[in-house]
């Protein structure tokens, strides 16, 4: 599901130049396909999330996955370039469940200790959408027209569907447990809980269960009425230090990860390259290089680094997961500045190694911080990360939006540049702050929740 969304999401960037002949117009008013599909993308977060309380996540998935279907259609006859914006704003509604749902779904699965294993791989099914998805877009487009992009994902998410309804269980549970602890001590409690049981059903009677239930018995009753309150919950979760700081370290890769596929079309279209959309895709999808390097220690690495500091220190801490960001900070700023370095210098083979240092931070960096959220929020989990799907997603909106303009106005050398400076800024000036101020926050905005839910009534949940 979150290959599908991000396929779609990424792809047409790469066929652009289809886009701005065939609707006679330029490529900075064919950036809003891309740009708005990422703004609803977020902006999902806070109608979906509500309803997985009030309904299940189990149900919600499928319904946003039809809402995505309906949304391909609709682009595949789209005769106007606002029809096909339309068509892309309500895709990005439907894709946006699946990308503030799945984390949480993965924590209601997963023990602490293998969370951030659980969101790498998470975070490559992502990366390998956003990445490969404009690769398969560009020559997708050259042999049958850029339309068949959503027929292809129609087809892919239509067997998705059904894949869904007959292999995706409901998962929420309810866990009780005091403000301030962390998934790591709920854990241990779950652990003497279910050792020893091994529960099983045959294949058709499980199918047949899952499919004819009204109502989980740990899915709230009230409908409309939680959906409100569950809504109102997740508001704080907003101006949350831990969710801010989280959203930006991740949202400033995602961010510079989009520009430079919405500006690619820009840079390597016009002479010396003179990139087709299918050579324009070829060129993207190296970055995939970055990610699958960068797959096989991101999960591995921070869940390791975790233990062993607990171990050490006697304690648990969510904090220790983001000593793994020094990683992406060694890596990513400089990606950038081999990509224009290069460049200039008329290379298309050094900037594409620095796209692929650039993509790596994709499940570098939210290996770290999603899992450090969890951890951090175990009974708030799809509201914190929802919020981070959000702030991150409006991150890259704006930045998106403008980068065409951005770069046509400082030219490629000076936006490369801000890009490494900016990206370094942030990743020190977010990081720093939590690792010696993070048990603080955790503790204070912890009982801020916790009061902040009782005024409104919804039981404490870890979902």
């Amino acid at each position: 599901m979150t290959f599908n969304g991000q396929f779609y999401g990424a792809g047409p960037a790469t066929s652009f130049a289809y886009l701005v002949q065939d609707f006679n117009v330029g490529y900075s008013e064919v950036a809003p396909t891309i740009s708005y599909t990422v703004l609803m993308i977020g902006l999902g977060s806070l109608i979906w999330i509500p309803m997985t309380n009030a309904f299940g996540k189990r149900i919600v998935l499928i319904a946003s996955s039809l809402i995505f279907l309906v949304a391909c259609i609709w682009g595949m006859y789209a005769t106007s370039l606002n029809s096909l914006i339309g068509s892309r704003v309500l895709g990005g509604f439907g894709v946006g469940a699946v990308q503030a749902i799945g984390p949480a779904v993965l924590g209601d699965i997963f023990f602490e200790r293998d969370y951030s294993k659980a969101i790498a791989m998470y975070s490559l099914c992502l990366c390998v959408g956003a990445q490969l998805g404009p690769l398969f877009a560009g020559h997708i487009s050259l042999n049958l027209g850029w339309r068949w992009i959503f027929k292809i994902i129609a087809i892919i998410l239509g067997f998705n569907v059904l894949t869904t309804i007959t292999l995706l269980p409901e998962t929420t549970f309810i866990q009780e447990g005091s403000a301030g602890e962390t998934a790591a001590s709920l854990d241990e409690q779950l652990k003497g809980a279910v050792s020893g049981h091994s529960p099983s059903m045959d294949f058709v009677p499980a199918l047949r269960k899952a499919i004819s239930y009204r109502k989980h018995p740990h899915v709230r009753d009230g409908g409309v009425l939680v959906w409100i309150k569950t809504f109102a919950r997740h508001l704080p979760f907003l101006v949350d230090p831990i969710v801010i700081c989280s959203a930006g370290l991740w949202g400033i890769v995602q961010s510079w990860v989009i520009v430079i596929s919405v500006t690619s079309a820009q840079l390597f279209a016009p002479p010396p390259f003179l990139f087709t959309p299918a050579q324009l895709g070829n060129w993207t999808g190296t970055s995939i290089v970055g990610i699958f390097l960068a797959f096989p220690i991101a999960g591995p690495l921070v869940d390791i680094m975790s233990r062993k500091l607990s171990e050490r220190k006697g304690a648990h801490k969510p904090e220790y997961r983001l000593y793994s960001m020094i990683i992406p900070f060694m890596i990513c700023p400089p990606g950038l500045l081999l990509f224009v370095y290069t460049f200039i210098k008329g290379s298309y083979v050094g900037p594409a190694i620095g796209f692929a240092m650039q993509a790596a931070g994709l499940t570098l960096v939210p290996s770290a911080t999603i899992s450090y959220v969890i951890d951090s929020h175990p009974f708030h989990a799809p509201e914190a990360v929802a919020s981070i799907n959000l702030l991150t997603h409006l991150i890259s909106f704006a930045l998106s939006k403008t980068a065409n303009d951005w770069l046509s106005r400082v030219g490629v050398k000076q936006l490369f540049r801000d890009m490494a400076v900016i990206q370094w800024a942030l990743f020190l000036g977010l990081t720093l702050p939590l690792l010696f101020f993070g048990p603080w926050l955790r503790k204070t905005f912890a009982t801020y929740h916790e009061r902040f839910g009782e005024k409104i009534n919804p039981p404490a949940t870890r979902a």
